[in-house]
């Protein structure tokens, strides 16, 4: 669980998943007012948070970050989701001071747990290299300072059959703790560390960290351990073991965060690489400790910002990195100096985060603007030209005015159809829209369907028509919800096949669903493009073409079946049609309709 950081000059709220604040330090409330206090909701101290979904940071393990206003102050937060789950410990700067504080607060976080590791490493080098137990405690006593919250107030104390071993300079504070030195189960003496003054800003805070506790419990451990086999005269092979298993707590903990981590040394070869890294990186096949990290990387661009940042001893956030294997990806990299890696080594421990998503978000939601004013320009311009026609020409004569007309109320048509289109986003997105449940006559849902795409498939000469096998139970839902569904799909199918095809909407039940099959003969959708065709705003992208439209039939398609708890699933190859089938769950309530109908465009005009 992370550390809650009361001494920070820095305000910091930890926050529930519910939004409720579970802990605020004296930075925070003298920052945000007394309102940001326990058990008092976020979004009521910060209305910013309104717009933040807490459950789903948590739920995803994945940072947050945003600047707004409070009070007449700007600040940019970060929101570091617990790797344990529960809550997001809440980071605050003001903008003044942003530009220096930027590192993020999770790599303090491992930075104290590197100190840590070191710490564990130089007790088993004393125990493995000193020849005596002495040595081994004044090495100890040296070591516990660094390891510790405030260096720079640590003082270090082992004590050990009466004989102290003290860090220099020493001094007995009544800010310590204790950890005792069990050697064959007797009480041999006390590993302390003291902090010169009092470090706390409230009273009422712990000096100690819960995590300091625990590392002055395993130095104490450790070294009753060693003292044990020293004098037992056993192997050095199990402080070893040991060891290990501590590093082993250290890799887990990186193991549980969904940000990729990767630690390096002064030359730049991997140290330390968690799975979520390996995955980015797109190098799954292997575990690449010891190996030289920008050797690992394929963006040229990357490395030369590394390497020049490297020189000048100064750290980045946030920089492009182009990674991945079979797949590529859009990563931000945050790199961080360590200035004691291990005996006055400098290191770097860099943050991996996957932007894959939001870029083609960010994408699709360009494409999607630009389709949209396109697909309200063209029947705007052409309303617009034919009405001042008709306004400058008032002798036209009627067959032509009457031409104009038609074209008028068909591109106004088509205007509101788009319009519609996008009203029915905005519903789904606000959760406003439900389905009714009555029994669906699916037939006569696929006449309607024929029926309005009949002018659109004769100008293409494309036999359209529908059947039904078997007797065809009635699913329960919402008639005109449904026929969205189905109208969408053979739009679809009739708009992207070439002339001369073929559109075949069949219908037939089994015992648990109504299954609907659209399939054409046109141009087909490439396999790497079948799991994004649903979402918002996307649209299939092929060399030397664009496909019309906005990218939304298909996702309220999806949405439109999610409301009855429906199914549809693509089968497609380029050249070779497509075929979408749908399946409506049938309710306690059917009925039956005897197979044999069938439309053909050609002639069955009434559907």
């Amino acid at each position: 669980m992370w550390a809650f950081d009361e001494l920070s000059p820095l305000p910091v709220i930890r926050v529930s998943e519910d939004g409720e604040i579970l802990a605020a330090n004296p930075a925070a409330v003298r920052a945000f007012g007394p309102g940001a206090a326990p058990g008092s909701p976020i979004r009521e101290v910060l209305g910013v948070f309104q717009e933040i979904d807490l459950q789903e940071c948590v739920r995803d393990r994945s940072p947050i970050a945003f600047c707004a206003s409070v009070a007449k102050e700007s600040f940019k937060f970060w929101g570091i989701p617990d790797p344990d789950g529960g809550f997001v410990q809440v980071y605050a700067v003001d903008i003044p001071q942003s530009d220096r504080r930027e590192e993020h607060h999770l790599v303090a976080d491992l930075q104290q747990r590197m100190k840590e590791l070191s710490c564990y490493h130089g007790l088993a080098e004393a125990v493995r290299t000193r020849l005596t137990v002495v040595e081994i405690c004044q090495d100890l006593a040296a070591l516990i300072p660094p390891a510790w919250r405030y260096p720079a107030l640590g003082r270090g104390r082992v004590m050990l059959d009466g004989v102290a071993y003290v860090s220099e300079p020493f001094q007995i504070t009544p800010w310590g703790q204790s950890a005792a030195i069990i050697a064959s189960g007797v009480a041999r003496g006390m590993v302390q560390v003291f902090y010169t003054e009092d470090p706390r800003i409230d009273p009422g805070d712990d000096i100690f960290l819960s995590a300091e506790r625990r590392l002055l419990d395993t130095l104490a451990r450790t070294l009753g351990e060693a003292i044990q086999r020293r004098e037992a005269e056993t192997e050095i092979r199990v402080k070893t073991v040991t060891l290990a298993q501590e590093r082993n707590r250290f890799e887990t903990i990186l193991r549980s965060i969904g940000e990729g981590v990767v630690v390096t040394d002064a030359t730049d070869h991997v140290l330390l690489m968690n799975p979520a890294a390996i995955q980015l990186l797109g190098i799954e096949d292997r575990e690449p400790i010891g190996e030289d990290f920008l050797l690992l990387l394929r963006d040229d661009a990357f490395v030369q910002v590394w390497r020049k940042t490297a020189q000048r001893g100064i750290d980045f956030a946030k920089q492009d990195l182009k990674a991945g294997g079979s797949a590529e990806r859009t990563l931000w990299v945050t790199r961080s100096r360590i200035p004691d890696l291990h005996r006055g080594q400098v290191g770097h421990v860099s943050i991996l985060h996957d932007v894959t998503r939001e870029r083609e978000i960010s994408r699709m939601k360009s494409d999607f603007v630009s389709s949209v004013s396109h697909e309200l320009r063209t029947p705007m311009t052409s309303i617009k030209g034919f009405a001042r026609t008709l306004l400058d020409r008032p002798g036209l004569d009627e067959a032509q005015r009457g031409k104009f007309l038609a074209i008028i109320d068909d591109q106004a048509d088509r205007m509101i159809a788009l319009i519609e289109e996008l009203l029915v986003i905005a519903r789904i997105e606000s959760g406003h829209i439900v389905a009714e449940r009555i029994p669906v006559d699916i037939p006569k849902l696929l006449a309607r369907v024929v029926l309005a795409l009949e002018v659109e498939a004769l100008k293409k000469n494309i036999l359209l028509r529908y059947t039904v096998t078997g007797e065809l139970a009635k699913p329960l839902g919402d008639p005109e919800k449904i026929h969205i569904v189905l109208f969408n799909l053979a739009e679809n199918a009739v708009k992207f096949c070439p002339p001369g095809g073929q559109v075949t909407m069949r219908a037939h039940s089994t015992v648990d669903w109504a299954v609907i099959r659209v399939e054409d003969t046109g141009i087909g959708i490439p396999q790497q493009e079948h799991g994004k065709i649903f979402d918002r705003f996307y649209r299939v992208h092929r060399p030397g073409a664009q496909d019309p439209g906005t990218g939304l039939g298909l996702y309220i398609v999806k949405e439109m079946l999610r409301l009855h708890g429906g199914q549809i699933d693509v089968e497609s190859e380029v050249g070779s049609g497509t075929t979408f089938t749908v399946r409506l769950p049938l309710g306690t309530v059917q009925g039956a309709t005897t197979a044999a109908a069938e439309s053909v465009l050609e002639e069955d005009s009434n559907g």
